[in-house]
């Protein structure tokens, strides 16, 4: 009777784990991007956000000049604290926003 009882245990457990393999396998892996592509992607989204603030400040020089100022300085900020980049890349990329 006990070995019956484990017997059956073990045939219970042994289902779900071939159950939640079978489930667990089906599931689409998500692909990661490379660090390249992550720091490609985050300087494209500050670009286009630059982009869209400064749209409506076309005539008005010294008011864009002001606001794109204030919107790089806290870009820089936020780009210091980011993982992906150090100082020297950060400075880089102020460059190229201030550029634009």
């Amino acid at each position: 009777m006990d070995t019956q009882m484990i017997y059956s245990i073990f045939g219970v457990i042994c289902l779900f784990l071939i159950a939640y393999m079978t489930l667990r396998a089906g599931k689409p892996t998500t692909q990661r991007k490379s660090k390249e592509e992550k720091k490609l992607e985050i300087v494209n989204n500050y670009k286009k956000a630059l982009a869209e603030s400064l749209k409506s400040l076309e005539k008005n020089s010294e008011l864009r000049k002001a606001k794109k100022i204030m919107i790089l300085r806290e870009y820089s900020e936020e780009l210091q604290f980011n993982i992906f980049f150090d100082e020297d890349e950060v400075r880089g990329i102020i460059g190229e926003l201030s550029g634009e």
